[in-house]
C-alpha cells in the first residue's frame, strides 16, 4: 500500500525498468523507491507494494506533465495527507547513534628562518685553447672584514 502523506517528485527514468517487484514503465519517483509508473495490469483497487500504477498509454506522456518538486498528495481514506506531513525518506532518517566530536583548532605560528650560509655556487667551466679550467666560488658562511 502507498504510504499516505505529502511527497515531491524528485527522480524519473525513461523506458522499462525491471525491479524485484516487477516492471516499471517510465517511472517518476516521489518517495524513496515508490513511483508513479506505467503497468500492463492496472487493478481497480489498491494492490501494489506502494507504487501508483497507471495505464501504459498514459505513462508515455505522464513524465512530461510533472516537474521535479511537484507535490504528490497520497490519501489513505483515513486522514488528510497534511495530517501525516512530509515524512523523511527512509534513507534520510537521522542516525540515533551519531555523535560529533568537538575539534578545536589552534592557529599555527609562522616561523621564518634566515639562511646560515650563502647559497652554493655552481662550477663555472672556462675553455682557453685546449685547456678547460673549473672554477668554484667560495661557500664561506661568515664574512670577514679587513
Amino acid at each position: 500500500m502507498t504510504p499516505a502523506g505529502i511527497f515531491y517528485f524528485y527522480n524519473r527514468r525513461s523506458g522499462m525498468r525491471e525491479t524485484k517487484l516487477g516492471s516499471l514503465y517510465n517511472p517518476v519517483y516521489f518517495n524513496y523507491n515508490i513511483a508513479v509508473h506505467g503497468a500492463i495490469l492496472v487493478p481497480l483497487k489498491p494492490a501494489s507494494h506502494g507504487c501508483v500504477r497507471i495505464p501504459m498509454s498514459v505513462a508515455r506522456y505522464f513524465p512530461a506533465l510533472v516537474a521535479y518538486g511537484d507535490r504528490v498528495y497520497v490519501f489513505d481514506g483515513i486522514k488528510e495527507p497534511e495530517e501525516y506531513g512530509s515524512p523523511i525518506p527512509p534513507f534520510d532518517k537521522p542516525d540515533p547513534n551519531y555523535t560529533t566530536i568537538a575539534v578545536t583548532t589552534v592557529p599555527s605560528a609562522v616561523t621564518s628562518v634566515s639562511p646560515t650560509s650563502s647559497p652554493i655556487s655552481l662550477p663555472t667551466l672556462t675553455t682557453v685553447g685546449s685547456v678547460t679550467t673549473t672554477t668554484v666560488a667560495s661557500t664561506s658562511s661568515s664574512s670577514t672584514s679587513p
